[in-house]
């Protein structure tokens, strides 16, 4: 099991990047990457922004508001494959990106 930290900051407004290393690749201000991940593995996304925003993991009952900065675990508890989504206050989607987890061997 393995837990891998990402940041994510906003970018003119209209995107978030994410900074961070998965099970395949390092990120560097990336928009939306596909993240992989296995089963048993946590995600521990940093939000770097000073206002209000919501981030959504769908298929899961992360579903988070918060004022100014903060922190989101996700640990996958099963394989599959999740949309992670950040929004605006208005729910305006500024990021759509993937998370891909394998089964154990």
């Amino acid at each position: 099991m393995a837990t891998y930290n990402f940041t994510i900051i906003n970018s003119d407004f209209d995107s978030y990047l994410l900074t961070g290393s998965d099970s395949d690749s390092t990120f560097l201000n990336a928009d939306s990457p596909t993240l992989n991940i296995s089963v048993g593995d946590e995600i521990v996304f940093t939000l770097l922004f000073p206002y209000d925003y919501r981030m959504e993991i769908t298929g899961t009952d992360i579903i988070d508001v918060y004022s100014n900065f903060g922190e989101i675990t996700f640990v996958a508890e099963e394989s599959g494959t999740y949309a992670y989504r950040c929004t605006n206050p208005n729910y305006i989607d500024f990021s759509v990106g993937f998370i891909e987890v394998e089964p154990l061997p």
